[in-house]
Parts: structure tokens; sequence; C-alpha cells
């Protein structure tokens, strides 16, 4: 899995929180969708979060999570590492008990 950042200027994030408005996930999509290469609408977001230093979110498009964050006026997502991609894609395996002896 290829693994990029991709930086922009972006007036939103951090503006919107200085008149009191929360982003919203059409926001979020908008402003991702030039940063991940996907169309606003192909572009689901969660965990999103705002806090006294700039907002965080996630981005996932076809198939890929991009990590996002906006700090003033810039904004950047980027994909993690392949290792960790496909730990967070692959599902959790139950662990086997222990055959009883016969």
């Amino acid at each position: 899995m290829r693994s990029r950042v991709l930086a922009s200027l972006a007036l939103f994030p951090l503006s919107l929180m200085a008149a009191g408005c929360l982003p919203t996930h059409g926001q979020y999509q908008s402003l991702s969708s030039g940063l991940v290469g996907c169309a606003p609408g192909q572009i689901q977001i969660a965990n999103d979060q705002v806090g006294v230093e700039g907002v965080t979110w996630e981005a996932v498009c076809n198939g890929h999570r991009f990590y996002c964050s906006g700090v003033g006026k810039i904004a950047a997502c980027k994909e993690p590492p392949a290792d960790r991609a496909q730990q967070e894609a692959a599902p959790a395996t139950p662990e086997t008990a222990p055959s009883p002896a016969a």
C-alpha cells in the first residue's frame, strides 16, 4: 500500500472553530477530497475531533484510510504504513483453547 503525505492550504477548519461553528462531515469530505484524491461523495468521515490546537478526522475512500489533521490554515492527510493498514483491515482472530487430553 502506498503511503503519501498531501498538504493544502485549508481556510475553513479553524476559521469555523473561531466563529463558534464546528465543521460538518460534508466540509471534511470537501477538504479531504483534494488531499486524498477521491470525490467528496466517495469519502466517509470518522472520528472527527476538535481540539484546542486543531482538528483531526479519518477519511476513508476506496478501501484506503487516511488520517487527517488541520492546524491554522494548513491541512494534511496521510495513509498509515502498509503493515499497520493490514493489521487494521484484518479481522481479529479468536484464540483457540487447548484440546483436553484424551
